[in-house]
């Protein structure tokens, strides 16, 4: 019986999580115990377990006798998340270039394809997840797996902010054009310049990130 309790909070995390990450769960929102285990259609029990297992994570945070609520990201937690990106980042880069082959390039150059392709969608909510997948296939022929489930988690605190970052006037192509760069420099197994790049990419949307946090969100 326990274990069906664990695959049930199991699934309601990944499902909140994807909800969040996608917008449809915005900072702040109020996620009541009863309103989510009849969305389910479940008992409280794995709901309660599953907003504790997101409440760990920092996806969620509990208010006294009010609940679980959505969480949000200073611009203090975003410059950390992101100086542990710029530490393990690189790393996986520079160990991924040479290993590139033809296929690997190839999934990549689809992926700023599709992420091109995303930023043509008026739907801010699948820009975050094109993004993330690029970075994913830039670090894939490294093959360190556990160093790739760090970023990808770091990477995920702030996709739910990514949308409204590239609302920005003239991030989107600026993006558009360094994630061309770094396929060039793979293309070119160029792991010096891929990183040069890379650096420069994560600090400049660390910077706009937290200045846009700091003003409160405001697009103007």
């Amino acid at each position: 019986m326990q274990r069906i309790h664990q695959t049930a909070a199991d699934q309601v995390a990944v499902e909140l999580r994807r909800r969040i990450l996608t917008g449809e769960l915005p900072v702040g929102a109020h996620l009541r115990q009863e309103a989510v285990a009849e969305m389910f259609g479940l008992s409280r029990i794995p709901v309660r377990e599953a907003l504790q297992r997101l409440d760990a994570e920092g996806w969620v945070t509990f208010a006294p006798h009010r609940g679980a609520f959505v969480s949000g990201l200073s611009a203090t937690e975003v410059t950390e998340l992101f100086e542990l990106r710029l530490l393990l980042e690189p790393h996986l880069l520079a160990r991924a270039v040479p290993c590139f082959d033809a296929p690997a390039l190839q999934t990549l150059e689809a992926a700023a394809d599709a992420f091109e392709a995303a930023l043509d969608r008026t739907d801010r909510h699948g820009w975050g997840a094109a993004n993330r997948l690029f970075h994913q296939q830039l670090y894939l022929p490294a093959v360190r797996p556990r160093i790739m489930a760090l970023t990808q988690s770091f990477d995920e605190r702030v996709e739910a902010y990514v949308g409204a970052h590239l609302a920005l006037a003239g991030i989107a192509p600026r993006a558009v054009t360094e994630h061309r760069q770094l396929v060039e420099a793979v293309r070119d197994r160029d792991g010096e310049r891929a990183v040069h790049v890379l650096r420069e990419h994560l600090e400049r949307t660390r910077d706009e990130l937290t200045g846009w946090i700091a003003r409160g969100g405001d697009t103007s």
